[in-house]
């Protein structure tokens, strides 16, 4: 039911930002911030319970918790670098939203480095015998 509350968040928003963007257009702007930023609390939510799944399941597997950690940092700087850039291009500043958008980027390649190091240990393990 969820899904139903923010997609209709969503749309009074941007209905509401339309109707304000013809008498004041800074106003049309921070209704979309805001509700982009009520949209986030609430997907926050759903990554506390994701956080929690994942907990439970590292203790039916053998699964190093450092790798779960890297999988959810990579989600949050996934989910948060689109919701800036939207932002940015909303204020129609497509240059800014476009060096967020490499920085998120960079950063999600730093997160899985260790990871790629790991799996590459292995497979040359594997090769070894």
């Amino acid at each position: 039911m969820d899904v139903y509350k923010v997609a209709l968040l969503g749309v009074c928003g941007v209905m509401l930002g339309r109707f304000l963007m013809g008498w004041r257009e800074e106003y049309a702007l921070y209704v979309g911030l805001a509700t982009g930023l009520l949209i986030l609390l609430l997907a926050a939510k759903r990554l506390e319970q994701l956080w929690e799944t994942v907990r439970r399941m590292e203790t039916y597997l053998s699964i190093d918790p450092a790798y779960m950690k890297i999988l959810l940092k990579m989600l949050a700087v996934a989910y948060i670098g689109q919701f800036a850039v939207s932002i940015c291009k909303d204020a129609g500043n497509s240059a800014v939203a476009g060096q967020i958008e490499l920085f998120c980027k960079l950063t999600l390649a730093a997160l899985c480095a260790p990871v790629l190091l790991t799996l590459l240990e292995v497979i040359t393990g594997f090769l070894r015998l």
